[in-house]
C-alpha cells in the first residue's frame, strides 16, 4: 500500500522549490504597469463622440449645400448683389 501523505509532502516540497526559483519583478515595474493601465482606461468624452459626429457633420454640410443649391435654382430672379440682399434680410429680421 502506498503512503499518500509522503507522496503529497514530496509534491508540495517540489512545488515550493519551483516557485522559489521564479525571479522577482524589477523595482517599480508593478507601479509602472498599474499607472499605464489606469491611464489607458480613461477615455476623453470628445473621443467617444467623434465616430458619431463625423458622419453627422458631413450630412449636415451636404444638406445645407443642397438647400442652397435648390434655393438658387428655384428662384426666378436672383438679386444683382446677393450680399446686399442678405444684409437687407438680416436688418429686416433683427430690426423689425
Amino acid at each position: 500500500m502506498k503512503d499518500r501523505w509522503s507522496e503529497l509532502a514530496r509534491l508540495a516540497r517540489a512545488g515550493r522549490k519551483a516557485s522559489e526559483q521564479v525571479p522577482e519583478m524589477p523595482f517599480g515595474f508593478a507601479d509602472s504597469v498599474m499607472r499605464r493601465w489606469a491611464l489607458a482606461g480613461r477615455e476623453s468624452p470628445v473621443e467617444a463622440w467623434v465616430p458619431l459626429l463625423r458622419p453627422a457633420l458631413g450630412l449636415a454640410f451636404a444638406t445645407a449645400f443642397l438647400c442652397v443649391l435648390l434655393q438658387v435654382r428655384t428662384q426666378s430672379e436672383t438679386p444683382p448683389n446677393l450680399l446686399v440682399e442678405t444684409e437687407n434680410l438680416i436688418r429686416l429680421a433683427v430690426l423689425e
